[in-house]
């Protein structure tokens, strides 16, 4: 009974998920070695992009980036073909990058999925946490997640708990380098919220499981510290 009250009382928590295509730009022109950022307005779990682009004059290629790293190449001829990049990171943002000749990027869909952390934008003066806090829980999210992996299935440690682990490494060391009250810091939270609530239906599942239980249980009470530190 008291593992159904946590379990009931911990999903009522997460926010559910939801999925959509959404049309991110109605198109732009690349030069060559130039840089375009897409804003998303928010924090959303980016699963792919739909992509129609064309050369200009000539072949032409561009990269397609999330968070610094690139997700895809896409080589355009003289035309207007239609190519799908899978991007699978919370992002606020998505930089496509001309790399060779000029491109005409027709139109980019993303299908995106909304958490709640995607509501909270940075207002720096509303983040209040004792110095220390967030590398302390980012350190216990990371052993949690170690933790969990024994009773993962390869797949879902790929796709659910993988990405918190690099989450909250990355959070703890913007954290150790910014300190826990700056705006990167406060970024970088949203982005590791969003990865665990983006886990919630893996994190259903281990509740069902003893030996993975309290794991779970405290990986979703982290998280709902961290949400507390920014509101």
């Amino acid at each position: 009974m008291r593992k159904l009250f946590f379990m009931c009382l911990c999903l009522f928590s997460l926010s559910c998920v939801f999925a959509e295509t959404l049309t991110i730009t109605n198109g732009f022109k690349l030069s060559s070695g130039e840089t375009r950022s897409i804003p998303l307005h928010g924090m959303y779990m980016v699963k792919k992009l739909f992509i129609q682009a064309e050369g200009i004059n000539n072949d032409s290629s561009m990269e397609v980036s999330a968070n610094g790293d690139t997700k895809g190449t896409i080589y355009a001829p003289g035309s207007d073909p239609h190519y799908v990049v899978t991007v699978s990171e919370v992002t606020d943002s998505i930089e496509f990058s001309a790399t060779m000749g000029s491109m005409h990027v027709i139109s980019v869909k993303a299908v995106l999925e909304e958490s709640s952390v995607s509501g909270y934008y940075p207002t720096h003066g509303n983040f209040y946490v004792q110095t220390g806090e967030v590398t302390r829980i980012c350190t216990r999210i990371i052993d949690l997640v170690e933790n969990l992996r024994p009773f993962a299935y390869y797949d879902d440690y790929g796709k659910f708990l993988l990405p918190i682990k690099k989450a909250a490494a990355r959070t703890y060391s913007i954290a150790r380098a910014n300190s826990d009250l700056s705006r990167k810091t406060y970024a970088s939270v949203l982005v590791l919220m969003s990865h665990i609530d983006f886990a919630q239906f893996y994190i259903e599942r281990t509740f069902e499981q003893d030996h993975a239980f309290d794991f779970a249980l405290e990986l979703v009470s982290l998280r709902e510290k961290l949400k507390d530190m920014l509101e």
